[in-house]
């Protein structure tokens, strides 16, 4: 038993570091201590969990497969002496497999050989496996019938699919799979009533997706459904309340549903939203906070705010907990900031390293801790910790020396660790580096030298966002950084996340503004500047990044 809780925790890689092949060769000894002690079902589960294994790391797929036929003719003998469960289970667990491999190599009838059986065990729970076997042999209308019939049965993804098969406006990425633009396509089935029906079965499963899309349509398809602040709030909690840690919902419902219900002064859905945090919903607090501290000014509530902040950051929230550690630092509160950090660091979350990076800079003025701890960051996989390294050895900052090849590494890691991260805030770094990549290659190309472009402007800029400061404070700073341009009117264009297509111009004076009237500290990234004979900047196309 020993060997193979060894074997499943090196496989999965939350205790310690993912190693399969570790994993492997704690099952091979566990089956081998089994058999000893003739225990036959530990033969079996050792046996099917390294095969598992082969395939998560697509070691060796057919051997995989020949490995589960060979198991499959062994079951009778395995589970000969468990219940009638656990043999139908562990029956389920292998055709499953199998059939699953099989459609992976495209064997349509070895797959469907397996559906039978699947089918012969007249488990509902099997639909799904079912529907996903004919997916992968793209026998689409086929897949969707059993979708549908898992959906029924209650399965959650399955409930999302059909929400998409009859939403009438689906939008397509480009980069969307087969199957999900089979599901988009219109066929004359579209059906709004339907597509709300799904959409609130999957939410109420707990489906994050139609969590999302059932807010969009509480706020923008009266047509659909009448427009509800209160269940787009209560919905709104519940959705942020599963996003993991590195998304950007709570920055953007967040802070969208506070703000509304402050301009429609809509009171059932603020009882909703102090309903909820009360009930203990750790975004709840976080749009608490938000509604208080940010938005409304008339009714500020500087306590009240930071009570919900603090209650949700001690419930380990991670929104929050980044929240108290941006507030602390920015503050220089040396011991509160450190306590909110190690919060942080306690959860294995290497953001923490991010924010106890910025606390070793900004408070210890400590550039080489600092860079220990984006480093840090960076053996967690974390791309912003890969991203801020290839920073600084690009422009020399942290006690780093300017290396180009040393950020050209540290940038291309920073697109290695983001697939994990993809759809996220974490995009626009992605999106950074990919500039910078290129930059790197027409100077290496061109062998020139290179120096950094300065980072003062841009930090004078950053500052104008500094939320520790009072609003006042930061108008009456704009004076000063406005000297940075050559003109009120000098262009500022920001471009978007794929780092070239321009999303709005502004003029320099616009630009301060609302740099100094935001309610979030922004990041900046210049993309290229432009100055006069007297250093004056005339034109600037910069990324921002919220954080």
């Amino acid at each position: 038993m020993a060997y193979l809780m060894l074997g499943i925790i090196y496989a999965q890689g939350e205790i310690v570091p993912q190693n399969l092949a570790k994993g492997l060769e704690y099952m091979t000894k566990a089956h081998t201590c089994s058999l000893e002690a003739n225990n036959l079902f530990y033969c079996y589960l050792s046996d099917y969990l390294s095969i598992g294994f082969m395939t998560m790391g697509n070691q060796n797929m057919t051997e995989a497969l020949d490995r589960l036929c060979v198991l499959e003719s062994q079951l009778t003998t395995f589970l000969a002496d468990q219940t009638d469960e656990t043999k139908q289970t562990s029956k389920f667990q292998v055709y499953l497999t199998i059939g699953l491999l099989y459609a992976e190599k495209q064997d349509k009838t070895n797959a469907l050989e397996y559906v039978k059986k699947l089918l012969a065990l007249e488990m509902p729970e099997a639909y799904y496996t079912i529907a996903e076997i004919y997916k992968k042999i793209k026998l689409y209308d086929t897949a969707f019938l059993y979708y549908k019939l898992a959906a029924q049965n209650n399965d959650v993804q399955a409930a999302y699919f059909m929400e998409l098969y009859y939403m009438p406006d689906p939008e397509i990425d480009d980069e969307a799979d087969e199957f999900y633009k089979y599901l988009c396509t219109n066929r004359g089935d579209k059906d709004n009533q339907l597509c709300l029906y799904w959409m609130q079965k999957g939410a109420e499963l707990g489906n994050s997706q139609c969590m999302a899309h059932l807010i969009y349509f509480y706020l923008n398809k009266p047509q659909v459904v009448p427009y509800n602040l209160k269940e787009a709030t209560y919905w709104t909690c519940k959705y942020l309340d599963v996003l993991p840690y590195y998304s950007d919902g709570p920055y953007t419902f967040g802070q969208h549903i506070p703000y509304r219900i402050y301009k429609e002064k809509d009171k059932e859905a603020l009882a909703e939203l102090n309903k909820m945090a009360n009930a203990g919903s750790h975004s709840a607090e976080l749009m608490k906070f938000i509604y208080y501290y940010y938005v409304d000014e008339e009714h500020k509530d500087t306590i009240a705010a930071i009570e919900a902040l603090t209650q949700s950051a001690e419930r380990g929230y991670f929104p929050a907990l980044n929240q108290m550690a941006i507030i602390t630092i920015e503050q220089k509160d040396s011991i509160n900031s450190l306590y909110w950090i190690n919060k942080m660091i306690e959860q294995n979350n290497p953001i923490g390293y991010l924010n106890l990076a910025n606390y070793e800079q900004d408070i210890k003025k400590d550039k080489k801790k600092s860079f220990e701890c984006l480093l840090k960051a960076y053996d967690m996989k974390c791309p912003t910790g890969a991203y801020f390294i290839g920073e600084a050895y690009r422009i020399g900052d942290y006690g780093a020396e300017i290396n180009l090849d040393k950020a050209k590494f540290y940038f291309n890691k920073t697109l290695e660790f983001m697939p994990d991260y993809s759809g996220t805030i974490y995009d626009i770094y992605a999106d950074s580096a990919r500039i910078y990549l290129k930059q790197i290659e027409e100077i290496m190309l061109a062998e020139t030298p290179y120096t950094s472009t300065g980072e003062t402007y841009i930090n004078n800029l950053e500052q104008l966002t500094n939320t520790s400061k009072t609003l006042e404070c930061r108008i009456e700073e704009i004076e000063n950084v406005s000297k940075l341009f050559a003109s009120d009117e000098a262009v500022i264009k920001i471009v978007g996340n794929n780092g070239t297509t321009i999303v709005s111009t502004e003029t320099s004076n616009d630009f301060l503004l609302r740099l100094a009237t935001t309610n979030r500290k922004v990041k900046l990234k210049e993309v290229s500047c432009k100055k006069d004979n007297k250093g004056k900047i005339t034109e600037l196309i910069l990324q921002e990044m919220v954080i």
